[in-house]
């Protein structure tokens, strides 16, 4: 076995061992721009399903704003006002197979020619017809659950650049 290897994975389980629940966060310590710009592009080059980031990073850090928020982010009401940083994971809605926003993925992100836009396009559509029963609340429930891999990732950066517990807060809104 290669000892850079094992090592490797010692020191991500090692990551992911470590769990803490803030109650609140230290408001003197901040998160860099740069690491935080970091965590956001593990967010954003996250994968999903057919390809589609069903999801969209809102950062709010206008303290009045966060105040405003505090009775409907259960579970944050001491976090909110003393992170470094709030990020709100919201889940797209409408996702039809010949929506804007899938359109804009399949042919101005991943570049698929026509062809192939039209096969990914058509095996969606039978995803959704035959899977989420052509059903627009278990189609944006799927997209929900979608956004748990970039909150993961975006989680996992941050216990690797040693942020945990980390200064930002993430709230993911489905509904």
């Amino acid at each position: 076995m290669n000892r850079g290897t094992e090592s490797k994975k010692q020191e991500i389980l090692k990551a992911y061992q470590f769990r803490h629940a803030c109650r609140a966060f230290d408001t003197s310590k901040k998160i860099s721009d740069e690491d935080f710009h970091f965590i956001l592009e593990t967010g954003r080059l996250s994968p999903s399903s057919v390809g589609l980031e069903p999801w969209k990073f809102v950062v709010i850090q206008d303290a009045a704003l966060r105040e405003k928020l505090i009775p409907a982010t259960a579970g944050a009401q001491g976090q909110l006002p003393t992170a470094s940083h709030f990020v709100v994971i919201l889940a797209r809605q409408g996702l039809r197979h010949d929506s804007a926003h899938v359109i804009k993925m399949m042919k101005d992100i991943h570049h698929m020619p026509e062809e192939v836009v039209q096969h990914v396009s058509g095996h969606y559509k039978s995803f959704i017809e035959t899977e989420l029963e052509d059903n627009d609340r278990l189609l944006f429930e799927w997209a929900c659950k979608q956004t748990y891999i970039a909150l993961g990732n975006m989680m996992t950066a941050a216990l690797k650049l040693a942020l945990i517990p980390a200064r930002s807060k993430v709230l993911i809104k489905c509904g």
